[in-house]
């Protein structure tokens, strides 16, 4: 998680076939909300089984909002 943290154009991508407590929250003090992605390991999983990770992650609501579809709104050069 460092050696990407160090690199200021990666993203972290949340889509993961195990659910670990904390990872947004890692992943977010490591290199910001605004380099988080919403993903789904779909179809091995469910996608609320990676939704609900952010939606009960301890970050702030602005932040969710930015890995929820604000982030990729941004990189895709779309206005929201």
């Amino acid at each position: 998680m460092v050696a990407i943290a160090a690199v200021p154009n990666a993203y972290f991508d949340l889509c993961c076939s195990c659910l670990d407590a904390g990872r947004v929250e890692a992943f977010v003090a490591a290199g910001g909300a605004e380099r988080v992605l919403f993903g789904t390991d779909l179809p091995f999983l469910h996608p609320a089984c990676d939704l609900s990770q952010i939606v009960h992650a301890q970050i702030v609501e602005s932040d969710k909002a930015l890995i929820l579809g604000g982030n990729m709104a941004r990189i895709l050069g779309e206005d929201r």
